[in-house]
């Protein structure tokens, strides 16, 4: 794996499994298919502080980076070599009150920016502006513990080299160390990607749709 493989599935409203029970089945059915000596039933996880899922810190794994987001019936899962990963999905279809949201979690810069904007345009902004925090706190495993408006995004475009991010005074972070990615291949979802990176060169993300390789959860 060169890079992050970011892999989308649908999930089985009528299915008995929960949707994190879902989503774990179709984790370690990924794991195990990228390396097949390890059986989907012997992948092992822990939760950090705040949340996130790792794999055991306690056992020998491959150098695997992986984080997952459902949202309605989607899920994506997110998976990379060394580098810490976040990944969030939003279903668009839902009623929102952007400039509401803004006003309390996100930078007065991102707030005025909603605000400024094109009335229909709002709600992409919001969303694109929502995933892209959800995720990057997400990838430093920090969940909402981390303050929404002490880091804000600048979009030029939605495209990779024109997202930046800024950190207020006391997150110890430099914006070169993250690549931040807009991801729009499922209809009425909204996708985003926060990955590390240690050089000037881009991270590459591939994408997949669900593969016939895995059975659906409870067949």
């Amino acid at each position: 794996m060169d890079g992050v493989d970011l892999w989308y599935f649908k999930l089985e409203k009528t299915s008995e499994m929960s949707d994190h029970d879902q989503a774990f089945f179709h984790l370690r059915a990924l794991l195990s298919n990228y390396y097949p000596k390890i059986s989907p039933e012997n992948w092992a996880f822990e939760v950090g502080s705040h949340g996130k899922p790792t794999l055991t810190s306690s056992q020998t794994w491959p150098s695997i980076k992986f984080n997952y987001s459902h949202s309605n019936d989607q899920l994506v899962i997110a998976l990379t070599k060394n580098l810490e990963i976040g990944v969030d999905i939003e279903w668009r279809i839902r009623h929102c009150s952007p400039l509401i949201i803004a006003a309390d979690h996100f930078s007065k810069k991102e707030y005025d920016f909603i605000q400024t904007s094109n009335e229909g345009q709002r709600d992409q902004i919001f969303f694109d502006l929502w995933t892209l925090k959800e995720a990057f706190a997400k990838a430093k495993g920090l969940g909402l513990s981390i303050p929404f408006n002490k880091f804000s995004f600048e979009l030029k475009s939605r495209k990779r080299d024109e997202i930046t991010v800024y950190f207020e005074d006391g997150l110890t972070e430099h914006p070169s160390h993250w690549q931040f990615t807009l991801h729009d291949n499922l209809p009425n979802y909204q996708i985003a990607v926060a990955v590390e990176k240690f050089t000037d060169k881009s991270v590459n993300i591939r994408e997949f749709v669900q593969s016939t390789i895995f059975c659906r959860p409870g067949s």
